[in-house]
């Protein structure tokens, strides 16, 4: 069922270890992990199989439920919509399936809700939780539980079809959500273009300065006002797998990243430097996936580790 997509191999086994289980009696579900790994997908698809539905669309199927969150939460309200779809008789299938998006969502109401009907409905109806972030203890305990996990970066290039952009592919830090969305996105490429160029040309890490358009205090294309929160959480993974393969060579050797010319590298910066940037970078990731916490000054503050 699966062989069309990327996934961790791990992930892959626990998957088809679910899928022998009869689908009368397979339990509920939550698919754990970071974004861009595939759950989404994953769970339509296993939807369409409890459902025994061919169809291209499995919300067409009437014994199919989709929860998404509205203005950011799940909210007391569709945990009641969900209760009263799993008391009404199914119209094909032996029992439902109810995905809940974006689980993690739910306010502790809606939780206690739905820990409930999941409780009560065990026997005619199958959730998916897709969630992003740690679901409540209760509701684990209930389901079987699937971790995602990212891909290592020669797994993902082993299994793609096409021709794979080494750029982007370092990018995606083994999201494969993330590499297509990337390759689609042209400005996030010409940027990131530009900042492999320079590291590779540069005669002094000032020059990185200039190619965020950070040299002055008011620039309309500073990097971090016109890049979203996903472009730049894209360019720090290229700069982490950057940096983590320059280390890699400084001090072992090792395969070293195509795009990048290694000898410039290592005049600006030695094993200490890039291991501060690597934790700066880190710090960077962890920040700006919390809204709000990832700020101008900080983005400048992680520039200058790369010039000081």
């Amino acid at each position: 069922m699966f062989d069309d997509l990327l996934l961790n191999p791990d992930t892959r086994e626990r998957l088809e270890l679910y899928l022998r289980i009869p689908a009368a009696t397979a339990p509920s579900l939550v698919l754990a992990g970071e974004k861009g790994l595939g759950k989404r997908t994953v769970g339509d698809e296993i939807g369409k199989f409890l459902l025994n539905y061919g169809g291209a669309l499995i919300d067409k199927h009437p014994d199919f439920l989709r929860v998404n969150p509205e203005g950011g939460k799940i909210s007391k309200g569709q945990a009641d919509t969900v209760r009263a779809f799993t008391n009404i008789h199914t119209s094909i299938a032996p029992r439902r399936v109810i995905l809940i998006d974006d689980a993690e969502c739910m306010g502790d109401s809606a939780a206690n809700s739905l820990l409930k009907t999941l409780e009560d409905g065990a026997q005619t109806c199958v959730f998916i939780f897709v969630a992003h972030k740690p679901l409540l203890p209760t509701i684990n305990s209930r389901c079987a539980f699937i971790p995602f996990s990212i891909m290592e970066d020669h797994e993902l290039k082993k299994s793609m079809q096409s021709d794979v952009n080494d750029i982007v592919l370092a990018a995606s830090d083994g999201r494969i959500g993330r590499y297509y969305m990337l390759q689609e996105d042209t400005d996030f490429q010409k940027q990131a273009d530009k900042i492999v160029h320079t590291l590779n040309t540069m005669t002094h890490p000032r020059a990185l300065l200039l190619v965020c358009h950070a040299m002055m205090e008011k620039d309309k294309d500073y990097l971090f006002e016109v890049f979203s929160s996903e472009q730049c959480q894209g360019l720090y993974a290229l700069l982490m797998a950057i940096f983590r393969h320059h280390l890699l060579h400084l001090n072992q050797g090792g395969e070293e990243l195509t795009f990048i010319n290694a000898e410039n590298l290592c005049h600006f910066y030695d094993s200490q430097k890039t291991v501060r940037i690597l934790k700066q970078l880190k710090r960077a990731q962890y920040l700006s996936g919390k809204k709000g916490r990832f700020s101008k000054n900080d983005f400048f503050e992680l520039l200058t580790f790369f010039i000081n």
